[in-house]
């Protein structure tokens, strides 16, 4: 294998994978943790492991910002992992680069049909809720275990073999790869 693909779902719940020279996916791993406290030795072999796939190496790493709707402890959470994840690429001289969401899910979503919900939509009307209508939103988690099957259909996500449904750090860690290999190979 000349190039190797990683990327990271960050998180506590997150995940990496890593793809090949031809786009498939030839690793995955959880974001390893002690209790709830993240594994930072096991967490830098993951990161130096990325070094055994290929004779070069580009990872893509998910840009982050703080989530509407969550509490703050679980905001600095998501932004320590991330932090922590790209101070070990960095010290593991690995190449790298940062990807938001949207672009990411653009490239990897192309030729699916993305699952929508209706939620309703509200308007302060004299300072009272209002609700004026629907929207409707998209189902992420969905729409990238859609997508994961189509890429990789000989790849299970299960976090463990006991596991029942797919993992969501994996999926997107394996299609945030699947965006780093169409970007960059």
């Amino acid at each position: 294998m000349k190039k190797a693909f990683a990327a990271f779902d960050p998180g506590k719940n997150g995940g990496l994978a890593i793809l090949d020279d031809k786009g498939d996916v030839v690793f995955t791993a959880t974001i390893p943790k002690i209790g709830k406290e993240i594994d930072l030795n096991a967490l830098f072999k993951l990161v130096t492991h990325i070094k055994n796939f290929g004779e070069t190496q580009h990872v893509v790493l998910e840009r982050v910002h703080s989530i509407f709707g969550v509490g703050a402890a679980s905001n600095f959470t998501f932004g320590q992992v991330n932090g922590f994840i790209e101070g070990m690429i960095v010290a593991a001289n690995l190449k790298y680069t940062k990807t938001n969401p949207k672009d990411w899910q653009k490239v990897s979503w192309e030729g699916i049909n993305i699952p929508t919900v209706s939620v309703p939509k509200f308007k302060n009307i004299k300072g009272i809720k209002t609700q004026v209508g629907t929207r409707d939103k998209v189902q992420t988690k969905e729409a990238s275990a859609m997508a994961a099957k189509r890429l990789f259909p000989n790849w299970n996500f299960l976090a463990t073999e006991r596991s029942s449904k797919m993992h969501d750090g994996l999926v997107d860690a394996a299609l945030i790869g699947y965006y780093g290999y169409v970007k960059f190979k």
